[in-house]
């Protein structure tokens, strides 16, 4: 009985895991309870066991909690895919964001699933005054290794380039990748493709 509900727990573990990666759904924290716990509790046993971990902070399951515990993770966790770039990297959180409620109260809610926390300054770790809610182009302008061009006196970096000559960062970055120089990169038209005779 035991090796049929190992079995049965791994498959049902496998089935969640291509429901929470489909169609990028944030599935709802009881519905992960759910599909997670022991296979001989019954589900109103469920939901109660779980309700007791968010009496504290009632955040469990928003998307800032979902942010703020994976910064924690990216931070803390040396299993995290992200921690030798920010752990392991001497990225730290504040002691006062160790605490979610405390963390909600500096940031506020995350406006919307486009954004994500960026550090403002990278050589600093993530605390407040130094943290903001960014979308993912706002946050590549504020990399470490944001590649900067200059151009007639103006210094700007590969996306804001690519953003004033109406070209695609990813054509600027692939002239720039074939040795192309600054200003033919940024000056020379694009070639548009035409349709194929049918």
């Amino acid at each position: 009985m035991k090796a049929a509900n190992a079995v049965s727990a791994q498959v049902q573990v496998a089935m969640f895991e291509q429901l929470m990666t489909g169609a990028g759904r944030i599935w709802p924290p009881l519905a992960i309870s759910v599909w997670l716990s022991p296979l001989n509790t019954k589900p109103t046993e469920r939901r109660c066991s779980m309700n007791k971990g968010n009496t504290k902070h009632g955040g469990h399951g928003t998307l800032t909690y979902l942010r703020w515990k994976s910064m924690m993770q990216r931070c803390h966790d040396k299993n995290h895919v992200g921690y030798p770039r920010y752990g392991g990297a001497g990225v730290t959180v504040c002691e006062r964001w160790n605490d979610f409620a405390s963390f909600l109260t500096d940031m506020g809610e995350c406006p919307g699933k486009e954004m994500t926390m960026d550090r403002i300054r990278n050589e600093q770790g993530y605390e407040p005054g130094n943290c903001r809610w960014a979308t993912k182009a706002e946050q590549n302008r504020n990399r470490t290794h944001c590649v900067m061009l200059t151009h007639n006196g103006i210094t700007r970096n590969v996306t804001d380039w690519a953003e004033s000559v109406g070209m695609a960062q990813n054509a600027l970055s692939m002239r720039l990748r074939l040795g192309w120089s600054v200003e033919r990169a940024l000056t020379q038209p694009l070639k548009t493709r035409t349709a194929s005779p049918k």
